[in-house]
């Protein structure tokens, strides 16, 4: 399979060709060829988010263990080869923008992303932009500090 039919975060090593999974509460690195099957059977890409985990836990970290999100979006995996995600909160009364910045400041990526009472992973593709540090702010009713993100 030359790419998984979603854009997953990849996990492992490069040549590994896997990706990152939430697996009945779980977070799992699988092959891109068992992506689909687990898709089908209800699995989502990325890690897991859950409620059950404190604020204190790593946001960003490879494989990220499940974390909760009280004011700033996780951004995983970090650093990346292009491809991560943006794990935001709900907001089932105000859309939540994502803005991301360039190491010089520049706003270089702006969505919003419309309330959900369910907390979403949003999943971009930087593989074709420049190499090198990048900063996320997920902005709601409060405003986050930015998540700094390394592009290899």
């Amino acid at each position: 399979m030359s790419s998984p039919p979603q854009a997953c975060a990849p996990c492992g090593k490069k040549s590994d060709k896997k990706v990152s999974v939430c697996h009945n509460g779980h977070t799992i690195c699988i092959s891109e060829n068992a992506l689909q099957a687990h898709l089908d059977h209800g699995d989502v890409c990325g890690p897991c988010i859950t409620q059950s985990a404190t604020a204190s836990e790593e946001i960003g970290a490879p494989n990220a263990a499940p974390v909760m999100l009280e004011k700033a979006g996780a951004v995983y995996p970090n650093p990346t080869l292009g491809i991560f995600n943006v794990a935001i909160p709900a907001s089932p009364f105000s859309d939540i923008q994502i803005l991301i910045s360039d190491f010089s400041g520049k706003t270089i990526d702006r969505r919003t992303v419309k309330a959900n009472s369910q907390q979403q992973v949003i999943t971009f593709d930087y593989s074709q932009k420049s190499k090198g540090i990048y900063f996320i702010k997920v902005i709601g009713k409060t405003t986050a500090s930015p998540r700094k993100l390394i592009i290899k």
